[in-house]
């Protein structure tokens, strides 16, 4: 467990230009503990109602080559922060929809990534006991390496599923485009719930296009567009 200090000090106290994410979740901030490069999470106020610290500690102990290591956590008052390894080369959404990196992920490469998130989530859902659900699985909250290799990242919202527990009732968000229907409807996740989200990551590895497409004040989520293009390959 870290001092609030310490992550003050690392992230010259949340330097603006520190800061190398901003999402619903949190804002990331890249810093460095004992010589040690890291990424630390400060955590939306919504999000720091549904994670305690003993859920935390629990995710630190697991060990995947194909998950973001974490190293620690940090809770001051209403504040909590989660410290992980830092990953060189960003996330998987901006290496493959900023302009200027699409080139650089060829078909190989992506058939590594796919590969790999499959493994990493294989570990969570078959080897860890009790069964982890991550519950925001996106192309944001898996990083690459060097040798673009993923690493699954994001475990604000992950929980346990006990043995014999088929789903866990949640209030939790799941960003647009990532949510499964039955998930939608009825806001109970399981195992399920990640493999839809990992679905549609594959079509965003597949087809080059964001989780949600924009054109002007129209946008449509990835899998919709999916099926109307299959359906208008069918028809011709």
């Amino acid at each position: 467990m870290f001092s609030f200090e310490e992550l003050a000090i690392a992230t010259r106290f949340f330097s603006n230009n520190r800061m190398i994410g901003d999402d619903d979740f949190g804002r990331l901030y890249k810093g460095e503990l004992n010589g040690m490069p890291v990424a630390i999470k400060k955590l939306s106020l919504w999000v720091c109602a549904q994670v305690g610290g003993e859920q935390m500690v629990n995710y630190i102990n697991h060990n995947c080559q194909y998950l973001n290591k974490l190293i620690g956590y940090c809770i001051e008052e209403s504040d909590k922060f989660i410290v992980y390894e830092l990953v060189p080369s960003k996330s998987l959404r901006f290496n493959l929809h900023d302009a200027g990196h699409k080139k650089t992920i060829d078909w190989s490469r992506r058939k590594k990534i796919a590969i790999g998130c499959a493994k990493g989530l294989a570990y969570l859902h078959e080897f860890c006991t009790p069964t982890i659900i991550h519950g925001n699985i996106t192309s944001d909250n898996i990083f690459l390496d060097n040798n673009f290799e993923p690493k699954i990242s994001g475990f604000e919202l992950a929980q346990e599923l006990p043995n014999f527990v088929t789903h866990i009732s949640t209030e939790a968000k799941i960003n647009r485009g990532y949510g499964a229907p039955e998930f939608l409807k009825d806001r109970k996740i399981n195992e399920k719930v990640d493999v839809f989200s990992f679905g549609v990551v594959l079509l965003e590895l597949i087809t080059g296009k964001p989780s949600v497409i924009r054109e002007g004040i129209f946008s449509m989520n990835l899998v919709a567009w999916v099926r109307v293009y299959l359906c208008s390959i069918i028809q011709y």
